[in-house]
């Protein structure tokens, strides 16, 4: 897993400074494996984080840019880990065996 920070456009500049660059080439399987996640500045905050980024419905705050990498690694450790989850239990009647299987051994 490899997380690049780098500028955003001046366009968008004030309210998206930056975009999170995320490569999971070691961790899931291709073609989706580099994603741009921009990072969101709020200057009301008064909690002492005005930087978020939302993946996947989770939304991850930090004081600084470069804070960011070590939570949203770690939420996207937990996001793959939990796509390895079995989705599907299949009861076989007769042998009386459980099978856990996930969507990608359906296909």
């Amino acid at each position: 897993m490899r997380l690049t920070l780098f500028h955003n456009g001046p366009t968008e500049g004030a309210t998206v400074p930056y975009i999170l660059s995320i490569s999971l080439d070691g961790e899931i399987i291709p073609p989706d494996t580099y994603f741009h996640v921009p990072v969101h500045y709020d200057g009301r905050q008064r909690n002492g984080t005005p930087y978020n980024v939302e993946i996947c419905g989770f939304r991850v705050e930090a004081a600084a840019p470069a804070d960011l990498f070590e939570p949203v690694e770690t939420l996207l450790s937990g996001l793959i880990n939990m796509a390895r989850l079995p989705t599907y239990v299949f009861a076989a009647d007769g042998s009386q065996q459980l099978y856990l299987c996930t969507p990608s051994r359906m296909r």
